[in-house]
């Protein structure tokens, strides 16, 4: 995009130097990206296992059954899972992020729209 007033090595080096750079940018780019979806993914599936580990504490808690503490730890295990699989269903359709963005999404703003 600009011109290099230099001959021979120089201009080498100066390319190489910008090249490097805009692979450095590129790659921290991606990685800063894919963290952010990552962080999204994980948002997405702690709800389902958040869930399903409450339901498992309770039915510890509550039920008075020598099956009590297999149920909690199967109630908590399928909320695991459910959240792994939504979490992944979602990643799928769609980015992570444009899902968690529309969740938070203002309602007051598509009223006033």
């Amino acid at each position: 995009s600009h011109t290099i007033n230099c001959r021979g090595a120089c201009c080498l080096e100066v390319l190489a130097e910008e090249w490097i750079q805009r692979v450095i940018d590129f790659l921290f780019l991606k990685i800063m990206k894919n963290f952010v979806e990552f962080l999204a993914w994980l948002r997405i599936a702690a709800s389902p296992s958040i869930a399903g580990c409450l339901l498992g504490g309770f039915s510890y808690v509550y039920f008075t059954s020598p099956l009590n503490i297999g149920m909690a730890i199967a109630l908590s295990c399928a909320g695991l899972v459910l959240g792994i699989l939504w979490a992944n269903k979602v990643r799928k359709r769609r980015s992570a992020v444009d899902f968690i963005s529309e969740v938070n999404r203002s309602r007051d703003a598509d009223q006033k729209a």
